[in-house]
């Protein structure tokens, strides 16, 4: 019979759930854990950070920049690409505001307002 001594190294979405040993409960819950959450989660994160170097910038610069290369690499390294998929998140500007959206089969989007769609 196989019998798992340690729990391997957890990704940070997860390891703020599962403090000290694991119960069979805490195993169970891992089992049913469903990779695209993940993945989503990776995604709402780098849609966040694209979004806040957004907002930084219009501090420094009155307005929301044409295109998401303006942001590098003042403000961030690299633009994150989409973890879901490996694709560039699409951005456009609106009357001013800006809107971001990943693309996966399941569409979101993230707004100037930081009002996210599901």
């Amino acid at each position: 019979m196989l019998k798992i001594q340690k729990m391997p190294v957890l990704p940070p979405e997860l390891s703020w759930q599962y403090k000290g040993e694991f119960s069979r409960t805490n195993y169970n819950m891992l089992l049913r854990f469903d990779g695209n959450q993940l993945f989503r989660a990776r995604s709402m994160r780098e849609m966040l950070r694209i979004g806040l170097a957004l907002k930084i910038y219009k501090c420094e610069h009155g307005k929301y920049p044409a295109s998401l290369q303006e942001l590098v690499p003042a403000i961030l390294p690299a633009i994150p690409m989409d973890p879901i998929n490996g694709k560039s998140f699409g951005y456009k500007l609106a009357r001013g505001n800006f809107i971001l959206k990943d693309n996966s089969n399941t569409p979101r989007e993230l707004s100037s307002e930081f009002k996210l769609k599901p």
